[in-house]
């Protein structure tokens, strides 16, 4: 599986407000990191979920992070749009998983997580 996350805005100055972005291909990591980040996709539900339930209606908010997530199965490809007012709760460690993956990518030059 395919992973593709991005994570922009936030609270300006005290959170990130430069998007961060994160990569990765199960087939590529360790296989203890693989087999966690496919159960959290699993346990999101994020690719059995009716497409009209993860399309979240937008509430006004400022200074919110927003999170892009795009899934690539060997079937299908899945992209959704979240930010902090609306990311249903089985996808939140999904989200931080990535987060912390992706700002370990940006501070390390390029760990896996």
């Amino acid at each position: 599986m395919q992973i593709r996350f991005e994570m922009s805005g936030g609270l300006g100055g005290a959170l990130p407000t430069a998007q961060t972005a994160y990569q990765v291909d199960t087939e590529d990591l360790p296989d203890e990191q693989a087999e966690r980040l496919r159960r959290l996709v699993e346990e999101s539900r994020l690719l059995d979920a009716d497409r009209e339930a993860l399309t979240p209606e937008r509430r006004l908010a400022r200074d919110v992070l927003k999170y892009h997530l795009e899934l690539t199965t060997r079937d299908s490809s899945y992209h959704f749009d979240f930010d902090d007012t609306n990311v249903p709760a089985p996808v939140r460690p999904l989200l931080e998983h990535l987060r912390v993956a992706a700002m370990g990518e940006r501070s390390d030059g390029g760990a896996d997580m």
